[in-house]
């Protein structure tokens, strides 16, 4: 076992070694603030566009999360497709010609579908129930903030406004798919009904009452 063992660490490590000599995970190149685009191009590391380009990577490893946590075959599909959009993007941003952003279209006809599979919603929601919601409603969250990073990179540069549009509509299917989740696991979405004001009060009132009224006439009769 021994020998085995150590043959097999010999062939990782040449393996290792081949492939490290062709392209190693570390260049020193950005050991100063800055890192290369495309084309050669140089720009720190804190630029709003390499900020967006980042934030992009952050959701991607997020929805990779999300597909260790739920199983369902329809849902991993429909984040992978999401996860190759992310790559392509962030190949568009970092100044790739050939990189190309699909229409929102395709997103809207998935939520189209999803929402004739869920019951009708009156509230808004809190993010939970199952892991696999409560992490697509994380993943939406960076989704928003990564579109408003967009918007402000589009106020100083140019930017494919494709890019702003698909991140809008995948902000909306990550919330469809996130109620898709708990429905498939029957999990009841909990919802906020809003601040209350005098109006609602007095329903509520009134409601609470009723229960104790029907209540007290279930007791007494």
């Amino acid at each position: 076992y021994e020998m085995r063992r150590g043959i097999y660490c010999e062939r990782i490590f040449h393996l290792a070694h081949i492939n490290f000599h062709f392209m190693s995970l570390y260049t020193r190149r950005g050991d100063k603030g800055e890192t290369d685009l495309l084309k050669g191009v140089r720009t720190d590391k804190d630029s709003l566009r390499i900020g967006v380009i980042g934030t992009l990577d952050e959701l991607c490893s997020l929805l990779g999360l999300v597909r260790t946590k739920c199983q369902l075959t329809n849902v991993s599909e429909a984040i992978i497709y999401l996860q190759k959009t992310l790559f392509e993007m962030g190949a568009l941003l970092a100044g790739h010609e050939g990189a190309t952003i699909p229409p929102a279209k395709t997103l809207e006809d998935v939520i189209d579908e999803l929402e004739k599979l869920l019951p009708p919603m009156r509230h808004f929601i809190l993010p939970g129930g199952h892991e696999g919601a409560a992490l697509l409603h994380h993943a939406r969250s960076v989704c928003r903030r990564a579109e408003r990073l967009v918007v402000a990179l589009q106020k100083k540069e140019t930017v494919d406004e494709n890019v702003l549009i698909f991140l809008n509509r995948m902000s909306d299917l990550l919330f469809a798919l996130a109620r898709y989740v708990n429905h498939t696991y029957m999990l009841q979405d909990q919802v906020w009904e809003g601040v209350p004001n005098e109006k609602s009060k007095k329903e509520k009132a009134t409601q609470e009452v009723e229960i104790q009224e029907m209540e007290f006439a279930e007791k007494t009769a």
